[in-house]
């Protein structure tokens, strides 16, 4: 069923009430489950029975960005007669997929909730406490299939880019947090092998630079769909490079430093969907295998060089640039690690502690 709508809804509604045409019945019960962000906004769906919302917010295959949507929707359709809903809430909030939210949203949403107090306890334990699983009885614990790969949501999916050399390929793989494990979510096609860097930029990853079997530097820039798994060739920058460092500024993506067949680079340049790429002030010194973190109107990048007695040491520069990014990055062990501020610096921390072996970036 295309996209319809406000009163042409209303009406297909009120045929299928009146007609009990089981054919349309279930083209709306489709189209429901394929659009329920939208359906949650409009007249009728305040009009919905609990056991019709109920039945909806079971489904696994419900298309929602994420779980946060799903309550907003019993929140819309609750306040429209308090009174006679409230009673409701436990059974509809026992839908959602709980362990997929954060403790403080946890805490400082559901725990407020009217019968909905121990399902947030339960819930934050669960996530707290993995030893304590065993015991705790969540009725679902794992992300709905629509919300894999989603954007635009509080929620953070942390996936792990690497290549494999005994497929020869790369893989995708996905942190699991209800499991705390992780699962592959895709394994990829891609030319060039080492030194490559990724970055997330809205559904999508894109791969910038790297280098073949032969250590020849490439220019190329590739966006991978998360959510279609399809490729799509972009703009190529304008120095090839490999062992560089990108990093998201004001919308902007830079690519910095580097090397190219073996000479290391002082250059940085400039994406933008309108101009394509081009350079901008380069490094005071030329730099590869280094990291960059924006903070404060600024762009950091980071040398970092060896262990010693523990302790790291490194070199760093900065640029000053207008506006302030909400994510950082860390690096250890080769592995990049970003996350979103709804992740702690200790948080992060875990999370890296179980990532696959020979990952080369975490998303």
């Amino acid at each position: 069923m295309a996209h319809i709508d406000e009163c042409t809804l209303q009406c297909v509604y009120a045929v299928e009430r009146e007609t009990k045409y089981e054919l349309l019945k279930q083209k709306i019960h489709q189209y429901e489950i394929e659009n329920f962000n939208e359906i949650s906004q409009r007249e009728e769906f305040l009009n919905f029975d609990v056991e019709k919302l109920q039945y909806l917010l079971e489904l696994d295959n419900l298309k929602i960005t994420c779980e946060e949507d799903a309550y907003n929707a019993i929140t819309r359709w609750c306040n429209h007669n308090v009174s006679a809903r409230r009673e409701h809430l436990p059974r509809l909030i026992a839908c959602l997929r709980l362990t997929q939210f954060d403790v403080d949203f946890l805490l400082s949403h559901i725990q407020s909730l009217p019968g909905c107090e121990l399902l947030a306890l339960q819930s934050s334990m669960w996530i707290r406490d993995h030893a304590a699983r065993a015991k705790i009885n969540i009725r679902f614990t794992e992300a709905r299939v629509a919300c894999i790969g989603a954007g635009n949501c509080s929620e953070t999916t942390m996936l792990a880019v690497y290549y494999n050399d005994n497929l020869g390929s790369l893989c995708i793989m996905q942190y699991n947090k209800a499991e705390d494990k992780w699962e592959e979510y895709a394994s990829i096609e891609y030319r060039t092998k080492y030194s490559f860097r990724t970055i997330l930029k809205e559904d999508n990853i894109l791969f910038i630079g790297g280098c073949g079997e032969n250590y020849d530097s490439f220019n190329t820039v590739i966006s991978w769909s998360i959510r279609n798994k399809t490729w799509r060739e972009l703009p190529a920058m304008n120095q090839a490079r490999d062992s560089h460092c990108v990093v998201e500024f004001d919308g902007k993506i830079y690519a910095i430093g580097g090397q190219n067949d073996g000479n290391t680079l002082q250059s940085v340049e400039r994406y933008t969907t309108s101009n394509g790429w081009e350079f901008v002030k380069p490094l005071i010194t030329a730099r590869y295998g280094v990291c960059a973190v924006t903070l404060n109107g600024k762009i950091y990048v980071y040398k970092l060089y060896y262990f010693l007695n523990n302790k790291f040491f490194s070199e760093k520069e900065s640029f000053t640039f207008r506006g302030i990014c909400k994510h950082k990055l860390k690096r250890q062990k080769k592995i990049y690690l970003t996350f979103a501020k709804s992740y702690s610096r200790r948080q992060a921390q875990l999370y890296m502690d179980t990532v696959p072996n020979g990952s080369r970036c975490i998303i």
